[in-house]
């Protein structure tokens, strides 16, 4: 058995272990490409904690991925249980559908979503003036009031129906038995919904949740192709601010050190989701 996961093993030491390690000790140095790396202790930290500008884009990371998770799960849960009343031909198309987003690269969902989004020949804006509701339409991603959240709902948009796969899978396990009781009492569907599905598909919400907060805080690829970062600063969240510290101004020690506070603020929020989530788990 051993002799197996060697390779896989070797792999997972040599992209994932070794870079964080040595990610950790650049955080203690200053290092760049023209000069040799210094060791500084704990200075690179101390910088970040009294620099606003590195805290305020933890804050919009944080913000992205919450935003992010609660219109995923909403959405997909959602999608999950209409899904599981179709028949089996019909809910086929149907997850096929919405789980296509899901496989869609980061950036290829951005460029999309900055056509749509756009403020003079985006399709958002003009099903609104179609619909009279001129009044509604707006620059997007131009706002800086607005643009996090429209970042938020575009990467909850695209993992939603990975949370839908979850779930759904979720449900098929539920005996149809505890269905059939629940039909000969009279309950209706939301209430087999609250009574059966919500419950013994808890745990597996509860993991998705937490996969969702991770891929959450994932949001390079998707901030650099719609925003870049912009307008200004309103959108520069962690890894892009990690980018351009790092190749923009030379500033490695300084950049991996911001990665490494991310990482525990990441195992922070994902640690205490499943706290507030913990489910309990049911025989059947």
């Amino acid at each position: 058995g051993m002799l197996f996961m060697l390779p896989a093993m070797l792999m997972i030491c040599f992209v994932v272990v070794i870079p964080l390690f040595w990610n950790i000790a650049l955080s203690l140095s200053s290092w760049s490409v023209n000069q040799p790396m210094t060791f500084l202790g704990l200075d690179n930290y101390f910088t970040i904690f009294q620099d606003a500008k590195y805290m305020d884009t933890l804050w919009k990371s944080i913000f992205v991925a919450a935003v992010a998770t609660v219109v995923a799960m909403v959405l997909g849960i959602t999608l999950a249980l209409f899904i599981h009343r179709l028949s089996r031909r019909e809910g086929s198309v149907f997850r096929f559908i919405f789980f296509l987003p899901s496989i869609m690269p980061m950036s290829v969902v951005g460029l999309l979503f900055v056509f749509v989004l756009s403020p003079t020949k985006g399709l958002l804006n003009q099903i609104l003036e179609l619909l009279h509701l001129g009044s509604l339409t707006h620059a997007w991603l131009s706002d800086p009031k607005t643009v996090l959240w429209v970042i938020g709902i575009v990467q909850g948009w695209r993992f939603s129906g990975m949370i839908m796969m979850f779930v759904y899978t979720s449900i098929l396990t539920i005996p149809n038995s505890l269905f059939e009781s629940a039909n000969l009492d009279g309950a209706t569907w939301f209430q087999e919904i609250k009574g059966i599905i919500l419950p013994l598909a808890k745990p597996t919400i509860n993991m998705a949740c937490s996969l969702m907060l991770i891929w959450g805080f994932k949001s390079y690829g998707l901030v650099y192709a719609m925003t870049q970062g912009g307008p200004g600063n309103a959108s520069e969240t962690t890894p892009i601010n990690m980018i351009k510290t790092a190749f923009t101004y030379n500033k490695f020690g300084v950049s991996s050190a911001l990665g490494v506070i991310f990482t525990v603020v990441v195992m922070f929020v994902v640690i205490s989701g499943r706290k507030v989530l913990k489910s309990e788990t049911y025989e059947f």
